[in-house]
This record gives C-alpha cells, structure tokens and sequence, in this order.
C-alpha cells in the first residue's frame, strides 16, 4: 500500500510539474515585411530596395538584418547578387515596433536586376 501510495504521489507531482505552464515562457519576436517594397537607384550608381519591417511578435528583437537574395530569373535558377540592411542600427525592435530599411545591391547596376528575390530576416531574443 506504501509504495502504491509513494508511486500516486510520484505521478502526479511529475503530472503536474510538466502540465503546468510558466509565467517565465520566453516571449518571441516576429520580424515581417510591411507594405511595399520599393526600389531605387542610389547616387552612385546600386540599385536598392526599401521598404519597413515590423515586429509582430510578442518579443524584443536586436541584432536584426535584412538581405535579399537576388536572382537573374523566376525560377532562381542563377544568382545575381545580395543586397543587405542591418535593421533600427542593430538595436532593440520591441513588439509593435517598425523600421525602415533601404537594402543596397553593390554590385548591380539596375533596378530591372532587382525583379526576381527571396528574402531572410535574422535577428536574437532578448
């Protein structure tokens, strides 16, 4: 009966322990493109796009960039170039906070290069 008893009391402290949620689970980030991307020519002479990014996330965000990953056709199939911005000067981006960003090909020389990307956002949790 004692063990019976020890092994009831086992179960359902391990039961309850695992079950019960924290107040402590970590809060995390989510960095997404708002609204459109444009681009541009910068003065001397690379494409770039611009656009914002917002933290829709429930964490705080730092260390974030964009890049984007620029291909010669649709089905991506070549690379042409990257184009990269650290995003609100690598500092905090709080949930509900927006940046802008203004990505730069360096070694494009038109806007009609920029047609076809993907995009990656990277960041750390505070």
């Amino acid at each position: 009966m004692r063990r019976i008893l020890t092994l009831l009391c086992v179960t359902f402290l391990c039961v309850g322990l695992v079950g019960c949620g924290s107040s402590d689970d970590p809060k995390e980030p989510r960095l997404q493109v708002v609204g459109e991307i444009t681009t541009g020519m910068k003065s001397y002479g690379s494409p770039y796009y611009a656009g914002t990014v917002q933290n829709t996330g429930d964490g705080t965000a730092y260390n974030a960039s964009i890049e984007f990953t620029i291909y010669e056709d649709e089905a991506h199939t070549k690379i042409l170039g990257t184009a990269w911005d650290a995003l609100a000067d690598l500092t905090d981006i709080k949930p509900g906070q927006s940046t802008d960003f203004e990505a730069v090909a360096r070694s494009l020389t038109t806007t009609d290069q920029l047609k076809y990307y993907s995009i990656k956002i990277t960041y750390l949790t505070k």
